[in-house]
């Protein structure tokens, strides 16, 4: 019979009263419902669990449980709400886990283990035999109706559901870019706002076809329009270099008002609320964003979240059918996930995806159920999420972006994304101009020079994934060097001697340091830099790796050593970092989450000095080391000014415009290579969800 243990429970399953955790998959099940768990909440769980009825201090906790991360108190409060979340506890009567004052917290039950799966399968299997022995007595003399009924089929099966791309028409297709905002209440029109040279208009057009008109026009940048439930008004962001503003529009009167401000980020958006009373946005936190709710007949706001880590923001929300939950993104522009929060408690929001990939808008297609589009397999497309059992299933449309689907029509419109963008080089030589280098119809980025000044790393998705490439410095014998099936690999490095690349992994893992040859052959994975380590770069010595560790809580600098003898990690003090480089004398250079400047870091004491106090926070891309200077760029042209101070030089005016990574200049300072897209079409593609037995 199991018997109560008190041993390592991090890889084996028990059971908390009727709760069974199982640890190696991040799993709680109650019943019949099962969820999924960060593992950082599952560790804090076990870590409880091997001590059940002992008071353990919330500085045990913090020290066991994150280790080496920098986090404050707040993180563990947050962390202790969701897992009683998770366990259905109540804080202020506990089951599960008491708080103690100003001390700590307890497991209140002795957790049981042993084969927890055959007892629960056992008692389950009887009491299935006599429930099913009455259901039998009972349902015999509705046995020939039952016969002759069709059986019902579940409302959009998961498994069964078209790839939405082979039911789709274009609902537009002017050359340009159309972005996607809203389906009406009846299910008739659409709105959506369209970029062109003279700014961006908002449209709207009838689903069944016929001429779109425009609305809304002007020369300031607009997005994110959306239909009030009534159909009588529309509120959409308008967008401008002091910031973003919510703006409403009257149908009758053709008159629009500022209802507030709001956060001026790429992946903002709207949604009303069934009753019309609220529009949920992002709003600008003192670091990152957050989801907030603007009561629109008061212009009252009510904020709902904020994220812990200052890199990330909550983005794109939605309110479910029911208008019971508010779901939305949170991330950076390199992974984010889904998460959902239940309105009317206090309850902290829940993560719904574990992809460790990038979300790229969402919205709901029942009560249960989420559409939404992610690259998790390594390339753009849409997947449905069944919230309560976290189940995830893939449905296809390739390059499709931002879902907006009608329940009331089973009308699914969508963003097909077509976009180019390339590699150019620039000659520091003053009379020359810049010239395509890496040249396709897809995405090349991120490159970087080797040592020898000889070859070219770059991340392109020519294949359909992320994936390495190698070329020469020149731009030719381009070719595909290392792809991971299912995830994307980005952000390569070279080490000093040119002999060795680092690049990031990015997959439902989340995100990982392999380590190559020079030919892009695979040598290791770096596995002691842990979970969700990122942007690597090798220290001037070849035996450390300078890296981002990024988690829901933080994004550090940390390093790692390469030595046989040295393989470990740790953290850089208790640095917040997004990017990290290092000069050819050993400097530490970073940007910080939402924090304006470059900086540097002494690695012997952690000393800290602002080195261009002018660098924007939002463009933590857009800069490099050669040498023992930093080249960053800003709205006015590319800038290089030395690690030790002075005044910045201009070095070109053609500036980068992709999104990553976008920078790199030959070892001799000769040539800066600048990636640009080139071009972009999107157009708004109009589908159903449609099972296959319906089609």
């Amino acid at each position: 019979m199991p018997k109560p243990s008190n041993a390592n429970l991090s890889r084996q399953p028990f059971r908390l009263g009727d709760r069974l955790v199982e640890p190696a998959i991040n799993r709680i099940t109650i019943g019949e419902q099962t969820q999924k768990l960060q593992p950082k909440l599952i560790k804090l769980l076990c870590y409880l669990a091997e001590r059940p009825l002992e008071m353990l201090t919330r500085e045990q906790l913090l020290k066991e449980v994150w280790e080496r991360e920098f986090v404050n108190d707040e993180v563990l409060s947050r962390s202790i709400a969701l897992l009683r979340q998770a366990l259905g506890d109540d804080a202020r009567r506990p089951v599960f886990i008491e708080t103690i004052p100003r001390k700590g917290y307890r497991l209140l039950l002795q957790p049981v283990t042993g084969d927890v799966h055959r007892q629960s399968t056992e008692r389950h299997n009887r009491f299935k035999w006599l429930i099913g022995l009455a259901i039998v007595l009972l349902i015999l003399p509705l046995a020939y109706m039952w016969l002759v009924k069709p059986e019902p089929q579940p409302d959009n099966p998961i498994e069964r559901i078209i790839d939405p791309a082979q039911l789709a028409s274009r609902f537009t297709s002017q050359p340009g870019v159309e972005r996607g905002g809203d389906i009406s209440a009846d299910g008739k029109q659409a709105l959506y706002a369209k970029l062109s040279g003279q700014g961006t208009g908002i449209y709207i057009g009838s689903l069944e076809g016929g001429a779109h008109q425009l609305l809304i026009g002007g020369v300031e940048y607009k997005d994110s329009p959306v239909f009030s439930p009534d159909q009588s008004q529309i509120a959409y962001q308008l967008r401008a270099a002091e910031g973003c503003s919510i703006m409403l529009w009257d149908f009758a009167t053709r008159q629009q008002d500022a209802l507030g401000s709001c956060w001026n980020g790429s992946s903002s958006a709207l949604d009303w609320s069934k009753d019309g009373r609220w529009l949920a946005f992002s709003y600008a936190a003192p670091v990152g964003a957050g989801i907030a709710l603007l009561e629109v007949a008061s212009r009252e706001i009510t904020v709902l979240t904020y994220p812990e880590n200052p890199e990330h923001a909550d983005t794109g929300p939605r309110f479910s059918p029911d208008g019971r939950y508010l779901s939305f993104a949170r991330g950076n522009r390199i992974t984010s996930e889904l998460y959902s929060l239940e309105l009317d408690t206090t309850h902290s929001a829940r993560q719904l995806t574990y992809d460790g990939q990038l979300v790229n808008g969402h919205d709901w297609v029942s009560d249960n159920r989420l559409i939404y589009a992610s690259d998790k397999q390594a390339f753009q497309a849409l997947w449905l999420l069944q919230v309560d059992s976290m189940e995830v299933s893939y449905l296809g449309a390739r390059r499709a972006r931002r879902p907006m689907y009608s329940i009331a029509a089973n009308r699914l419109l969508y963003e097909d994304w077509q976009y180019q963008a390339n590699i150019w080089s620039v000659s520091m030589d003053q009379d020359s101009q810049p010239q395509p280098l890496i040249v396709s119809t897809r995405y090349d980025n991120q490159p970087v020079f080797s040592p020898d000044g000889s070859r070219l790393a770059f991340g392109s998705n020519r294949t359909g994934s992320d994936s390495l490439w190698l070329a020469n410095a020149d731009g030719s014998m381009a070719r595909l060097a290392y792809s991971v099936a299912g995830a994307r690999v980005s952000r390569p490095a070279w080490s000093p001697d040119g002999g060795r690349l680092i690049v990031s992994v990015y997959d439902e893992q989340g995100s990982q340091l392999h380590e190559l040859n020079s030919e892009g052959e695979f040598i290791q994975v770096i596995t002691w830099a842990g979970e969700n380590a990122s942007n690597a770069v090798y220290h001037p010595d070849g035996q450390r790796l300078l890296f981002i560790h990024e988690s829901p809580e933080t994004s550090q600098l940390w390093q790692a050593g390469l030595d046989e003898d040295n393989r470990t990690s740790s953290w850089v003090g208790a640095i917040l970092a997004n990017r990290v480089q290092v000069s050819r004398a050993g400097e530490v250079l970073f940007t910080r989450p939402a924090v304006d400047g470059i900086f540097s870091v002494q690695l012997d004491n952690f000393q800290q000095k602002l080195i261009v106090p002018g660098f924007q926070a939002a463009g933590w891309y857009h800069w490099l080391v050669v040498n023992d200077s930093i080249v960053y760029a800003n709205p006015e042209g590319v800038w290089k000014v030395a690690v030790a101070g002075g005044q910045p030089g201009l070095v070109s005016q053609f500036i980068p415009t992709a999104i990553g990574t976008t920078m790199a200049m030959s070892d001799d300072e000769q040539v800066l290579l600048v990636t640009r897209t080139d071009a972009a079409e999107i157009d708004l593609m109009l589908s159903r969800l449609s099972a296959e037995e319906n089609r």
